[in-house]
């Protein structure tokens, strides 16, 4: 990943990251971790304390690791766009139409989001397989 984080640094490229709260969800429930509140957006307050930071929701706490893995490569000025985001709407653990909508709500529906999202039809994945 260097060679690539660095190349973006010199270009002033962005990183395009896929970034799925649900697929956290689901692989930490093995580690039973499952506060699925945390995943959704609806957390009332901090989850995950991590060091100086606090994480309510799974979402910027992937955001930031993609952060933490560019500065440890030496590129720490890299801008991260999320490409795709979303929650199956059917077909696997906790995937429901109703959690496909809480996920998808946006604070500012009024911005665009330049991102593509899978909670419409699951077409990215076969669920079956993060089971």
């Amino acid at each position: 990943m260097t060679p690539i984080a660095k190349y973006l640094a010199s270009t002033g490229a962005p990183l395009m990251a896929n970034v799925y709260p649900y697929f956290a969800y689901v692989g930490n429930l093995r580690a039973q971790i499952d506060d699925i509140n945390y995943a959704l957006f609806t957390s009332p307050g901090t989850v995950v304390p991590d060091g100086s930071k606090a994480y309510q929701n799974q979402f910027d706490a992937i955001v930031d690791t993609f952060y933490s893995a560019l500065e440890s490569a030496g590129a720490g000025s890299v801008p991260i766009v999320v490409s795709e985001s979303g929650w199956p709407s059917a077909g696997g653990t906790a995937a429901s139409a109703s959690n496909a909508q809480t996920s998808g709500r946006r604070r500012r529906p009024e911005k665009r989001k330049e991102r593509e999202e899978f909670t419409s039809g699951n077409k990215c994945c076969n669920l079956s397989e993060v089971q």
